[in-house]
């Protein structure tokens, strides 16, 4: 960026050059912070790890040992954001990273940041990054995507410490050599009767446990979908375990179902039925699944347990014939919750005063409440509250309702589309 910058002042000024205006900033002792540690990010780390950095990074679904396996120290994400000379972002698109790096992201990060985008544009909020980068809080920036492509109307163009290149990461002879490569290798699989490396279906299921274990795939892949938006911190263990009429059954297609749901949010790589548990290994997260016959009180049970770097959470869900899936309960609590559509999930003490807060202020923005369920261990004491809502909850008033008495913490989560209630 200080080079372009002074190329175009030379280019203004009749082609002189004041060799002082290139001056550059040395990579070696620098620290360089990997935001998404997937296939790229950990070879990212690998350039930098010969350029003598040093290299940290945050990946809510990498464990901190795998991280360490690829030469990379993981740290929370605002620990990168505070430390890094350079932050590079390799993550998916989603609910949760879009404009993760905003104004509060900026304030966090050293003075003369440099920041490079390859993954997608909507991560960084540009109104955020243009003001960060006039006031001299980050020295430059690198971007082959924008939020709006092609990046004709940018602001950002306005600026000289702004690179951008127009979402050219794969154009390279040698890229679509690769993907044409990949192509043809997976169609030579198929014909052959191999299984394909990345295939979207579920592997073969016989008809007949198809049928019966139809249902019980949309309530695992929603039970990961949960945990995915439950859990904070990176994911090391998964514990998986099925009771009632599914402890007769194969449940390996279930375990499958749940790893998808707890993984596709957060990765930038396609999740399928076929590679969620090759993906969950390559990232150093361990599963069991177990099945009992002992009686737990419902006809079917599906309980997965999720230990990441910060915390735990247990949750279980059942499917009732001619009812639809419901999740009975989160940790200890016993609730009764359908899960689909948008809700918020609150720890709390159980004590007066809450809802009507709570209510007040998404009814002072437009959001209807749709449901509601409470799992408490005592009159007065801790619980869970899981609210329904017909809209999604903005960010800021989930912080807002942090600050409430008695509240301990809120998340918000999106558990999916309405299914068919009836899947006999």
């Amino acid at each position: 960026a200080h080079a372009h910058t002074a190329l175009k002042r030379a280019a203004s000024q009749g082609g002189s050059v004041d060799r002082k205006a290139f001056m550059g900033m040395q990579l070696a002792g620098k620290t360089i912070g990997i935001i998404g540690i997937g296939r790229i990010g950990s070879y990212v780390a690998r350039l930098a790890q010969a350029f003598n950095m040093n290299v940290i990074g945050y990946d809510p679904f990498v464990t901190p040992d795998y991280a360490s396996r690829q030469g990379i120290q993981w740290q929370e994400l605002d620990v990168v954001l505070s430390n890094a000379d350079v932050i590079t972002l390799h993550v998916p698109l989603t609910e949760e990273t879009y404009h993760m790096i905003d104004h509060r992201a900026f304030a966090l990060m050293k003075d003369g940041v440099i920041i490079v985008n390859t993954s997608r544009g909507g991560v960084i909020d540009e109104q955020a990054l243009y003001e960060a980068l006039s006031n001299g809080k980050v020295a430059g920036a690198a971007l082959d995507v924008v939020e709006t492509e092609p990046a004709w109307a940018s602001k950002l163009l306005e600026l000289d410490n702004v690179i951008i290149t127009p979402h050219l990461g794969a154009s390279t002879r040698e890229a679509q050599e690769t993907v044409a490569r990949d192509i043809a290798e997976q169609v030579v699989a198929v014909l052959r009767g191999e299984i394909p490396k990345n295939a979207v279906n579920l592997p073969p299921i016989p008809p007949e446990l198809r049928d019966q274990l139809m249902p019980f795939l949309h309530l695992a892949e929603r039970l990961g979908r949960f945990q995915s938006q439950l859990c904070r911190g990176g994911v090391s263990r998964v514990q998986l375990f099925y009771a009632g009429q599914l402890a007769d059954c194969d449940t390996n297609p279930l375990t499958r179902a749940f790893l998808k749901g707890l993984l596709e949010l957060r990765l930038s790589e396609t999740v399928n039925y076929l590679n969620a548990p090759l993906i969950a290994r390559s990232r150093g997260i361990k599963f069991t699944d177990e099945r009992t016959t002992e009686d737990v009180g419902y006809s079917n049970l599906i309980t997965a347990r999720v230990i990441t770097t910060q915390e735990e959470w247990t949750v279980a869900g059942s499917f009732f014939h001619g009812v639809g899936m419901r999740i009975v309960s989160i940790n200890q609590y016993h609730v009764d919750v359908i899960p689909e559509g948008h809700a918020l999930i609150f720890e709390q003490y159980d004590r007066p005063g809450i809802v009507g807060r709570v209510g007040t202020l998404l009814g002072s923005h437009d959001i209807n409440i749709a449901s509601m369920q409470l799992g408490r261990e005592s009159v007065g004491g801790h619980s869970i509250m899981i609210m329904l809502v017909d809209n999604p909850v903005p960010d800021e008033l989930v912080e807002q309702m942090k600050t409430f008495p008695n509240i301990m913490d809120v998340r918000s989560v999106y558990f999916g589309p309405p299914l068919p209630t009836a899947l006999e």
